[in-house]
């Protein structure tokens, strides 16, 4: 008796365990397999069902040439880009207690997916300190090299990070693609691949993924939290599978200091 309750009990985690491995973010994935276009990424059943009257990310993506940067916040005081960029790339806010580190950053060193969730997370920590930003969207067939891919670089069918003026310039501050300092926008796209070939939006800070809505603001970004605590777990898993130490670099050691 004692046996069939144990293997009904180990049946049950086994299971749990199983539908918790299964668990999906509430944001398409961004990952691109080789060879697929970017446009066969797109779910138009999940797209009407997020659908805003023609004013989503992916309605409002237009080439490079044609970009709007009406959205974008000017940022005086220029001094505190470099300030904000390390302060977003920096801050320890997620509390885990799988590992020996019991706060983590948003996952820089996971650049494969969850770009949505950084993004919006970062838009909030800047808005925590006053300052304003909007989000860049970027859709075509991406590539953007990585020291933090097994293969050396990562694939995207769409990407997004925060961006403001400053300098009288364009700048995105992504650390995922560049944790030294935020990019001149050519910079940030000249990363991914031919620009001429990718269709660009810029939208408010709470735009969150291809299906939100893109001028107006919304609750879409809401999920960015829960989203990004379904990352940790890859991020310290590719650490060890590249030869890394995933408690120095998730701590007090990470590569860019």
């Amino acid at each position: 008796m004692r046996i069939i309750l144990f293997l009904v009990i180990l049946m049950f985690q086994v299971f749990t365990l199983a539908k918790i491995s299964k668990v999906e973010t509430s944001a398409p994935s961004a990952i691109r397999k080789t060879g697929e276009s970017w446009q066969s990424k797109i779910n138009q059943k999940q797209r009407r069902s997020f659908y805003y009257t023609g004013n989503d990310v992916l309605s409002s993506a237009k080439p490079l040439s044609e970009l709007d940067t009406s959205l974008i916040p000017i940022w005086t005081d220029v001094q505190q880009l470099k300030k904000s960029f390390e302060y977003v790339r920096d801050i320890q806010f997620l509390q885990d207690f799988t590992y020996d580190i019991e706060w983590r950053r948003s996952t820089w060193l996971f650049p494969d997916d969850g770009c949505y969730a950084r993004a919006a997370l970062a838009a909030d920590h800047l808005a925590q300190s006053s300052l304003m930003s909007a989000k860049i969207f970027v859709f075509g067939n991406l590539l953007a090299e990585t020291k933090n891919a097994d293969q050396g670089y990562v694939e995207w069918w769409f990407h997004v990070a925060p961006i403001v003026f400053a300098e009288k310039e364009l700048f995105v501050l992504d650390p995922a693609l560049n944790p030294k300092e935020a990019l001149r926008i050519n910079d940030w796209l000249s990363k991914m691949g031919n620009t001429s070939k990718m269709r660009i939006a810029i939208c408010t800070s709470t735009a969150y993924e291809p299906y939100s809505p893109c001028t107006t603001l919304s609750d879409s970004s809401t999920p960015a939290h829960t989203d990004q605590y379904y990352f940790l777990n890859a991020e310290w898993e590719r650490l060890l599978s590249l030869g890394r130490i995933p408690a120095d670099e998730l701590g007090s050691k990470p590569p860019w200091l």
